[in-house]
């Protein structure tokens, strides 16, 4: 879109952004001089912070690698209550929606798929249960995180509109989640932090589910990237995080690791370019093994997951001793039993089990005193949204997992190349969290989940538009060949040759 300034009689043409950039330069330099004398030093940080911005607002997609870059490491450098992810998130959303409206852009990469509705469905859905919810301010803070997060999905799947766009957002995940893998094997060999809880980059759990669904990402650049330094970090970052995520103990990631590993090795062994990085990432991996993994805490960590698995899944039999968390997810079960079809709220549980549930159903060793969490996405919302709100939930991942396997089929039988290597990728790490993490941890709130669903939508629109390429450059190819000017030259060089 162009702003043609008629109005000085120069006929002066200005591209929109650019005019409304320039706009935001001029204000934010008065800004500057204003708060020179009010802020003091802290002007240092907003001047730091104004090139950022403009580059968001100019470039919303920059911001998204932004975003990108903050989600494995946010819990390190969290400020305050609003922090910085949460802001960067704002900032690209206000960038974005100006950009649509000013320059009157196309919507229909964002509403023309069926995660549009189904997304703005389920939001419906958990704004609605504050009618019948005995905390509505939590259905309300709830609400508006969800929101949040279907805005980042949207605005990823309408920027995200080339591989090269998708393949920099793979790479930035990997380059932070590489600085938080170095972060939490800092934290546990240098500091000695083992099973403290929060304190390991963010908390041990979610360190370790966020490295092993970053993890094959890393293979990811060892199988489709042509460049020796993209190749080197994926192998630097596959060798550092599984050993981080050894050293988090977490038993579900102890669990899944191996083969989540053996899957990904057998994918990548297909690629004959990859055979010898595979080779670096099994040495560097027995390097690091050996030098920081503390193989005697290790085995007793993992001698103690038969038992608790097994208590854990008691969790459906009332009367069955279990373990913390299969106690969270039978008071879930209980909730969901006792509120079928609607729930009791979104955000309700925690408040349900403290005050009431804990005191109705057996196995708990103590009286808890705080809000709690499900530890379960699925039986959680069950418990809050009732057999409504987890139909719609489930229809959302299955769409996006569809998504991504119908793309996938797409690229392959129309020779569409690279894009499978990264589909695969992309399915895979959206199943560990269908078919684990949903079932272990609260995901829906998971900003990397949201990130990974809007790829697989996302990379659905890229492959139609490389397709409708490749069939425009095989009829430009056809028509070439069967041009009558191009038959008639050849024909006179043969009756030449004649």
């Amino acid at each position: 879109m162009t702003w043609t300034v008629s109005s000085l009689g120069t006929g002066y043409s200005i591209n929109g952004p650019v005019a409304v950039t320039l706009v935001f330069a001029v204000a934010a330099a008065v800004a500057a001089g204003v708060g020179a004398a009010v802020l003091g030093g802290t002007l240092l940080i907003v001047l730091a912070v104004l090139p950022v911005a403009g580059a968001v607002f100019y470039r919303p997609f920059f911001g998204v690698l932004l975003l990108a870059a903050t989600i494995p490491i946010e819990n390190i450098l969290n400020v305050g209550g609003l922090g910085f992810g949460r802001a960067i998130g704002l900032a690209v959303f206000g960038a974005w929606f100006v950009q649509k409206i000013a320059s009157r852009q196309s919507w229909s990469r964002v509403v023309s798929n069926g995660f549009f509705p189904a997304a703005i469905g389920f939001l419906i859905w958990v704004l609605a249960s504050m009618l019948w919810a005995a905390h509505p301010v939590a259905v309300r803070s709830g609400f508006v995180r969800l929101a949040q997060m279907v805005a980042l999905a949207l605005i990823i799947i309408d920027l995200a509109d080339s591989r090269r766009k998708l393949d920099l957002i793979a790479k930035v995940l990997v380059l932070s989640a590489l600085a938080a893998a170095g972060t939490t094997l800092y934290q546990a060999e240098i500091l000695g932090v083992r099973r403290a809880g929060g304190d390991i980059a963010g908390g041990i759990n979610e360190t370790a589910i966020l490295l092993v669904t970053v993890i094959p990402l890393g293979f990811y650049l060892l199988r489709a990237s042509g460049s020796f330094i993209w190749r080197l970090v994926g192998t630097l970052f596959l060798g550092i995080a599984v050993v981080s995520v050894v050293t988090t103990y977490s038993r579900l990631n102890l669990l899944l690791l191996p083969p989540l590993i053996a899957l990904l090795f057998l994918l990548t062994v297909r690629e004959r370019r990859a055979r010898g990085w595979l080779l670096a990432v099994t040495v560097v991996g027995s390097v690091g093994a050996a030098l920081f993994v503390p193989w005697d805490k290790l085995m007793e960590r993992t001698e103690t997951i038969d038992a608790y698995v097994d208590q854990t899944l008691q969790f459906g039999q009332a009367q069955a001793a279990t373990s913390p968390r299969g106690y969270h997810l039978r008071i879930a079960l209980a909730i969901a039993r006792d509120h079928p079809l609607i729930g009791v709220g979104y955000g309700n549980y925690g408040y349900f089990f403290r005050d009431e549930y804990q005191f109705q159903v057996p196995g708990a060793d103590r009286v808890y005193g705080s809000v709690r969490s499900p530890h379960s996405a699925y039986l959680g919302i069950a418990a809050d949204l009732g057999a409504i709100g987890l139909a719609s939930w489930l229809l959302l991942l299955g769409l996006c997992a569809m998504s991504g396997i119908r793309a996938w089929r797409r690229a392959r039988t129309g020779g569409v190349r690279d894009l499978p290597a990264l589909i695969e990728t992309l399915v895979i790490m959206l199943g560990v969290h269908i078919f684990a993490y949903g079932f272990y941890t609260p995901d829906q709130m998971d900003k990397l989940l949201w990130m990974i669903m809007a790829m697989c939508i996302a990379v659905g629109y890229v492959v139609t538009a490389d397709l409708e390429n490749l069939g425009d450059r095989e009829g430009v190819l056809g028509s070439e060949r069967e041009s009558p000017i191009a038959g008639l030259y050849v024909g006179s060089l043969q009756r030449t040759d004649g």
